[in-house]
């Protein structure tokens, strides 16, 4: 007997799942794009414990017949295919005829379809890949899918799905593309009973201020533009508005959301003399392009498509992306902070007008790019320093100080973020993090997936005096918060805390994710490059320097100072 043989059914099936079905927004993405290829035009999804144990998708597409539901679970059977060509030529999100089989191998899948104008409708279940029917059924026009128990046969996989949250987020972040790409199409999602998105057929600036809020939709710029062989269509963002991660690029092709490199990269391209660096604009766009000269079979789960000419491709992206922005001035570089609105660095308040008046007097000694000003004290050239033991703050960054062995430089941001890092981190064990309500809460706008996050760190937020309160269904109301972390220095906390929460894709253990809080805002409380200090504020600085090891280096592991010898410094200036 050979020793080759064919894999059963069965095992044929899970393997394919195994590169279709990796987690429920797998599913959630094979079940929506089938439902928008059969027309639908309102979609209802119901999830359970992230979509784990249940996924259920109803729409008012155009059924399945009844003596088509045994095939539409068999592996590898379509209707949107009839021949070898039309692999190059594909027009509907789905094609290959596998995720349904695929699905119903790994779950307990159920089916109930009528199609349009017929008097009945028929049901078919799965379990394990098991079949059972078809059977008569009454419903409504359109289709009902129901998963139950994804993995439940295979306890390998399912160990290595993530908390319900995070699988929730990544169902949310998907049907957020998906919504972007279709704005025509009604969607509403719920999650153990709770409402997730409800959004009706709109224009397609409507959806986007919808998911991502007013301040995005007020910052879109039209983009449309017609190439050799391809059209663009959709909305750039002006630059002031952008994020330090991708979640704001959404792109399409052929009404396709993709994840592609190569778009990704021609984005950053056109945006790049707009935009700081590490930052990424908000970009929403659909490229259409003839399906023959665009591979979406690349990848199993059609997240990727090739082009046959992607230099072409590139340069329509990055041209259609200038063009529109075209009237818009790239982002300056941000302005060094005035005085009067300089945070004190222990959360005392503003500098007051009259100090800063003088402060603007003090005379300052301007050599090209640096600038060295002595607090209190004229400083001429040539003249000696009218002090000794104190420090100077040059470049408004670092700070200059007498050292028993020389000179000592001093991180103003690298200490400071240390010193709070030790005091927050002390504060939160005792729960006694100093906070206090502010007059007008800040409001912060969010998008739905981040959301989802926000609620999962709501408690250990409030172990280090973070208090917020929902505002609607994509921000919440900051009404409390330590003395130095406000303004803009509280946004960049939360954009931080949940770029880095949605990057692992579920929230780490309790005592990791207080850590994670105490860090950033420490990283955010503390004074910045630039912030101009002055000498008492510097003293005070230096004065709650702690001696020992661990504050000769911030959090980051960067050291917070650098002694210059005496020894070096006679050396330089030839003076041994």
């Amino acid at each position: 007997m050979g020793e080759i043989a064919l894999l059963p059914e069965d095992v044929r099936n899970r393997i394919a799942a195994g590169e279709v079905i990796e987690r429920p927004a797998s599913v959630v993405k094979e079940l929506v794009e089938n439902a928008l290829d059969a027309g639908a035009t309102r979609l209802r999804i119901d999830l359970a414990d992230g979509g784990v144990r249940r996924i259920r998708v109803v729409d008012d597409g155009s059924g399945i017949a009844w003596e088509d539901l045994v095939l539409a679970v068999a592996s590898h059977a379509t209707s949107k295919l009839r021949r070898a060509e039309d692999l190059f030529a594909i027009r509907t999100l789905g094609f290959r005829g596998e995720a349904l089989a695929s699905i119903g191998s790994v779950s307990r899948l159920e089916i109930a379809s009528r199609r349009r104008g017929a008097p009945a409708g028929g049901r078919i279940r799965l379990e394990g890949g098991r079949l059972f029917g078809p059977e008569p059924h009454g419903t409504p026009e359109g289709t009902v899918v129901e998963v139950r128990d994804l993995f439940f046969n295979v306890p390998a996989r399912r160990k290595f799905l993530r908390s319900h949250a995070a699988e929730l987020a990544a169902v949310t972040e998907w049907l957020h593309r998906i919504a972007v790409a279709v704005p025509s199409a009604a969607l509403s999602v719920t999650h153990d009973g709770r409402s997730v998105l409800d959004l009706p057929a709109q224009d397609e600036r409507a959806r986007l201020s919808e998911l991502f809020g007013r301040t995005l939709s007020d910052a879109l710029v039209r983009v449309d533009a017609a190439f050799d062989g391809l059209t663009l269509r959709g909305w750039v963002a002006k630059p002031s508005v952008n994020r330090p991660d991708r979640r704001w690029e959404l792109l399409s092709v052929n009404g396709r959301p993709v994840r592609d490199r190569l778009l990704w990269a021609a984005v950053s391209a056109a945006m790049e003399t707009f935009v700081p660096h590490g930052r990424h604009p908000a970009v929403f766009l659909d490229l259409r392009i003839d399906p023959s000269v665009v591979d979406v079979n690349v990848h199993p789960a059609k997240y990727e498509v090739r082009f046959r000419d992607a230099a072409a491709v590139r340069g329509a992206l990055v041209r259609a992306i200038r063009d529109a922005l075209a009237g818009e001035t790239p982002i300056p570089a941000p302005p060094t902070t005035p005085a009067s609105e300089t945070q004190a660095p222990f959360g005392d308040p503003p500098v007051p007008p009259e100090e800063a008046a003088d402060a603007a007097t003090r005379p300052s000694f301007d050599s090209g790019a640096t600038r060295v000003r002595m607090d209190g004290e004229a400083f001429l050239p040539g003249f000696a320093h009218p002090f000794s033991g104190r420090a100077i703050q040059i470049h408004d960054s670092y700070l200059v100080t007498e050292h028993p062995e020389g000179i000592e430089i001093v991180d103003q941001h690298a200490l400071h973020e240390r010193i709070l890092y030790d005091r927050f981190r002390e504060a939160a064990r005792a729960a006694r993090v100093p906070s206090q309500a502010l007059a007008i809460p800040e409001t912060i706008e969010f998008d739905r997936s981040e959301m989802e996050f926000l609620r999962v760190l709501e408690p250990v937020l409030s172990a280090v005096g973070i208090t917020t309160r929902g505002e609607g269904a994509s921000a919440v109301a900051v009404c409390e918060a330590p003395p130095a972390l406000s303004g803009a220095r509280l946004r960049r906390f939360f954009e931080r805390l949940l770029e880095e929460t949605a990057r692992d894709g579920t929230p780490p253990a309790p005592e990791l994710l207080r850590e994670r809080v105490v860090r950033i805002a420490a990283c955010q409380s503390a004074v910045k490059f630039g912030d101009r200090l002055s000498s008492e504020e510097i003293q005070a600085l230096l004065a709650e320097r702690k001696e020992g090891v661990f504050h000769l280096s911030c959090q980051h592991g960067r050291p917070t100072s650098w002694v210059i010898p005496t020894a070096e410094l006679e050396r330089k200036f030839e003076r041994r």
